[in-house]
């Protein structure tokens, strides 16, 4: 999905603006929501279980529990490649998203002419850092093309990644359950024995 632009001469609206706003958020929900269910997949096929993990979970944690398990079910090289680029665009995504959809934003007229400003106060290590800008739709629109193309780019790693991350899952799914020993220590056990209950040790959670 392409954003359709203003013509160069156009003078966007408030309307027009709501509008980019308002693409914008869904469309990084959306990627949330991709990001949730290519790590579902790799986790396993538990929905409830995988739900659990994920709850609340915000965009960087998200990215942070896919670029933990993506690794992990996944060795090759050139795939590792494509993931690695694509986390960069996703971590560059979520900043700049920030920018947009968590300043202040007025609208006016002057003159007639539709005045969109935005105010962005954050931390810095020198005190607040106060960004001010104004009229910037041409760049709400290129900001809603790199979000189309992220999507793209996250839809066909998926599609690569596939067939790997389930042949793993069936690979692990093999080995023996964790258990612990009394010390509170990690041990393996054989599926077909029953797993003890962990026990409360101090050090250990």
């Amino acid at each position: 999905m392409k954003s359709q632009r203003c013509q160069p001469m156009a003078s966007p609206s408030h309307a027009d603006y709501l509008k980019l706003l308002g693409l914008i958020s869904v469309r990084m929900s959306n990627i949330e929501t991709h990001m949730r269910n290519f790590i579902s997949e790799m986790i396993s096929d538990d929905y409830e279980l995988n739900v659990r993990i994920m709850a609340g979970n915000s965009f960087t944690d998200l990215l942070r529990l896919l670029k933990s398990v993506f690794p992990y079910r996944v060795s090759e090289k050139k795939v590792l490649q494509q993931f690695d680029a694509l986390a960069i665009d996703l971590s560059n995504l979520n900043d700049e998203r920030a920018k947009y959809i968590h300043s202040d934003w007025t609208l006016g007229d002057v003159d007639g002419i539709a005045v969109a400003k935005r105010m962005k106060v954050s931390r810095h290590k020198r005190g607040l850092r106060v960004d001010l800008k104004q009229n910037e739709f041409e760049l709400l629109q290129d900001f809603l093309d790199k979000v189309e193309v992220v999507i793209e780019k996250l839809t066909q790693l998926k599609v690569v990644s596939m067939p790997i991350y389930i042949a793993h899952r069936a690979e692990t799914a093999k080995k023996p359950y964790m258990a612990w020993d009394k010390d509170g220590f990690p041990i393996r056990t054989p599926i077909n024995k029953t797993i003890p209950k962990r026990p409360s040790v101090v050090g250990h959670s």
